[in-house]
């Protein structure tokens, strides 16, 4: 019964891992899309649709707000709105850590699980009042991981550096943690 239950468990955390993973790295709207357009789908929901008014000399008229700037030739963004729309892409390297960070949070769950069927205790006071309920810890360690997630995509669009290095001293504690639990579970055996 317990094998059936870590096995559910393990697809459960693998299910509540994956899913904010695909919102993150989830491909970038058209490349046809201006910011004005980004804008309005975002602020306004369905787009509205604004009868055109038309000039003397039969031409449409473009509402101010969309009117190309008579300096250079240079298309501003609207009134409102930022100069340059950040990108929604993560860097390709940081996939990788953020795959690594999450098999490294599953392993850590089934390990710190093993030690405590074992008669261990868990060293993390966060964690130490939710191990009798390994539904409990498979959340917690889920919602922690994605909000880690979040931030470190979200820092990567502004400081790619830090965003990479959060990542790389991240993976490496979890390595180390899950060996360390790795080594109790076996000396309990």
């Amino acid at each position: 019964m317990s094998v059936v239950c870590s096995l559910v468990s393990l697809r459960l955390l693998s299910a509540l891992l994956t899913a904010p993973l695909a919102l993150v790295f989830a491909p970038p709207a058209a490349a046809s899309q201006t910011a004005a357009e980004a804008h309005r789908d975002i602020t306004s929901g369905p787009a509205q649709v604004v009868p055109a008014e038309i000039a003397p000399d039969g031409q449409p008229r473009v509402p101010k707000l969309f009117a190309p700037a008579a300096t250079n030739g240079a298309h501003p963004a609207p009134s409102g709105l930022p100069a340059r729309v950040p990108s929604a892409r993560v860097a390709r390297g940081l996939i990788p850590l953020f795959v690594s960070y999450a098999a490294l949070q599953a392993l850590d769950v089934r390990s710190t699980l093993t030690v405590i069927a074992r008669g261990g205790a868990e060293g993390n006071a966060l964690v130490a009042p939710f191990v009798n309920r390994p539904a409990a810890v498979i959340a917690l360690k889920a919602a922690v991981t994605t909000a880690l997630l979040f931030s470190a995509a979200r820092l990567s669009r502004h400081n790619r550096l830090a965003a990479y290095g959060l990542m790389f001293a991240l993976d490496s504690a979890y390595a180390m943690i899950v060996a360390h639990n790795d080594g109790v579970a076996s000396r309990l055996r």
